[in-house]
């Protein structure tokens, strides 16, 4: 789904090149000229970056509770004061014979 302005961005050229948009909440083909369609994409953009905003504050979190309960690094450069060691074969199995 677009977010934020990037619907009413794009509905131009969608426009422009005969494409029509067809979105299920309004049951059908999406009518520029119609005040209530542009009003519930909005509405619909605004949820999506809702959900957006809220998946990345649970990814963080669970990131930071592995770094946390697992001493886990979550990648990027070594932190100042750590050293990178082997960890020896991966636990699984399965993903140990992948490497």
């Amino acid at each position: 789904m677009l977010v934020g302005n990037q619907f009413s961005l794009i509905a131009p050229r969608f426009a422009a090149y005969g494409v029509d948009l067809w979105v299920p909440e309004l049951g059908g083909k999406f009518d520029a000229r119609n005040p209530s369609h542009k009003m519930l994409m909005s509405v619909l953009g605004g949820m999506s970056e809702y959900e957006r905003q809220h998946v990345q504050a649970r990814v963080r979190a669970a990131m930071d509770a592995q770094v946390i309960n697992e001493g886990r690094h979550q990648g990027g450069r070594t932190p100042y004061g750590y050293k990178v060691v082997d960890g020896g074969p991966h636990p699984n199995p399965r993903k140990a014979a992948e490497g």
